[in-house]
């Protein structure tokens, strides 16, 4: 069966089965959606906002719109942002996976990827 056809199903857990087996299978699962433009259409903006643009877009507007607290709130959130970003790049180091698409040679990249 084509796994990109609509009828491919996402195979069963299998016991033993590596997570990086699991992780492969579901990829391919959810590369099938990818093969429609009207999914990747709906997911392009939901990864725009989850890239963080629109928290940006938040901190930058919060002093003026934000009355008198508006500054310390955007202050607090930027700390905070930069705090986490520097988790993030620490953990990423030891704990990331490689990207699907450049492990599996059955996936390609729809959109830009964040790494």
């Amino acid at each position: 069966m084509n796994p990109f056809s609509e009828r491919a199903k996402v195979s069963e857990p299998v016991p033993g089965a590596t997570w990086i087996e699991r992780d492969r299978s579901m990829a391919l699962w959810m590369h099938g959606a990818s093969s429609r433009a009207w999914v990747v259409g709906l997911l392009q903006p939901v990864s725009w906002v989850g890239n963080g643009k629109l928290w940006y877009l938040i901190v930058v507007i919060l002093p003026w719109a934000g009355g008198a607290s508006g500054s310390s709130a955007a202050l607090r959130m930027f700390c905070v942002g930069f705090v986490n970003i520097l988790i993030y790049k620490i953990f990423k180091k030891w704990i990331a996976r490689a990207m699907p698409f450049r492990t599996c040679l059955n996936l390609r990249e729809s959109v830009p990827c964040l790494a």
